[in-house]
């Protein structure tokens, strides 16, 4: 069986996976940015406190988020629950989890 590491990319397609697993190691709640046609592209852990937003690209400023993102602007945000986000992105198994969570206790 193939070692999730080899092949999830956080940054293109299994964002949901690691904000699901930063959001919960954090205590945050998961936000998803929609694009003007209200699709949802990107999913991260957010801090409305902070406002600092989390993703495979670390902590950075809510601005930041669409940065190089898909979709047309302008983007917008807003939280999202889990059976949104696994109708959208789809579910992981146990070991794919269990990957996004390692990661995710690399975060502050």
């Amino acid at each position: 069986m193939a070692d999730p590491a080899d092949y999830l990319n956080f940054q293109r397609g299994d964002c949901a996976l690691l904000a699901q697993a930063i959001a919960e190691h954090l205590g945050l709640p998961v936000y998803g940015v929609i694009d003007a046609h209200g699709d949802m592209n990107h999913v991260f852990a957010y801090d409305p406190e902070t406002d600092t937003a989390y993703d495979s690209r670390g902590a950075l400023a809510l601005s930041e988020v669409p940065v190089g993102m898909q979709g047309t602007p302008p983007f917008t945000y807003r939280e999202a629950s889990v059976e949104e986000i696994e109708d959208l992105f789809g579910t992981y198994d146990e070991d794919e989890c269990a990957y996004a969570e390692e990661i995710a206790c690399e975060y502050a």
